[in-house]
């Protein structure tokens, strides 16, 4: 059986640039394992004064604000993709603005989470803050960590798969 068509597989893993797509595969991971920690240490409590349940909507909303916070960095890509000669300096740039902007996501995202939470159950506001905070900086870290690791690695193959650098190294003069 052989594939005429199509040689990869998973040829649709092309839509969302690999720095992003790990930092979404080790956000999930992440989340999964310290979800079933904390929920397990919360069946083995008694007397805990957080429910299960507002424990879980939490996790389950500060992962969908972290995936939030990862969107202005794919629209960007894939808006950048369209632009074939961009220059190098100005792609940078924007890449870096939306970075930010995935910041201001995840904080005010983060923060409306709290408040919301606060106002609406019955848990203690300082349980509250506890576990938005602990997701917050369990989430960043792991989202920050893969795209530190992957971003500069992508811009290189980028930078040496483009046009422009191919002329630049070919027209460079050692000093």
């Amino acid at each position: 059986m052989t594939r005429e068509s199509n040689d990869r597989p998973f040829a649709g893993r092309e839509m969302m640039p690999r720095p992003f797509r790990h930092a979404l595969v080790w956000t999930t991971a992440i989340w999964c394992v310290a979800a079933a920690i904390v929920t397990g240490a919360l069946f083995a409590v008694k007397d805990q004064p957080i429910l299960i349940g507002e424990a879980v909507l939490i996790a389950i909303a500060s992962l969908l604000i972290s995936y939030a916070s990862l969107l202005p960095g794919l629209v960007d890509y894939h808006s950048l993709r369209t632009l074939k000669q961009l220059p190098e300096r100005v792609a940078g740039q924007r890449q870096s603005g939306m970075l930010v902007v995935g910041v201001v996501i995840r904080l005010l995202g983060t923060v409306a989470l709290f408040l919301t939470c606060r106002y609406q159950m019955a848990t203690p506001s300082e349980l509250v803050a506890a576990m938005t905070i602990g997701w917050y900086v369990l989430l960043t870290l792991v989202d920050t960590v893969a795209l530190a690791r992957e971003l500069p690695r992508s811009a290189t193959l980028a930078s040496e798969s483009s046009p422009t650098a191919r002329i630049d190294s070919a027209t460079a003069v050692e000093v």
